[in-house]
């Protein structure tokens, strides 16, 4: 599951600011992570981890931002 599924799954569609108060990081933040904007630094991925439960598939979220950076140099 993504950040953005795991948010939506638990807070609903407009539920990133609960989802960021929840988590302990800006609103900014969590909807750049959630944009694959900006990735988290380990600690903010611990973090994650631990407070949706493990439910949060790291490994697949850095693979779609490196995915959406590569784009992003490319235009």
């Amino acid at each position: 599951m993504t950040l953005q599924e795991w948010v939506q799954k638990t807070y609903g569609d407009r539920g990133a600011t609960k989802a960021a108060e929840f988590l302990g990081y800006p609103y900014k933040t969590v909807m750049a992570w959630i944009h694959l904007i900006r990735f988290p630094r380990p600690k903010a991925q611990e973090v994650i981890k631990l407070k949706s439960n493990g439910q949060i598939d790291m490994e697949a979220w850095r693979t779609n931002y490196l995915a959406a950076e590569i784009k992003r140099k490319k235009s």
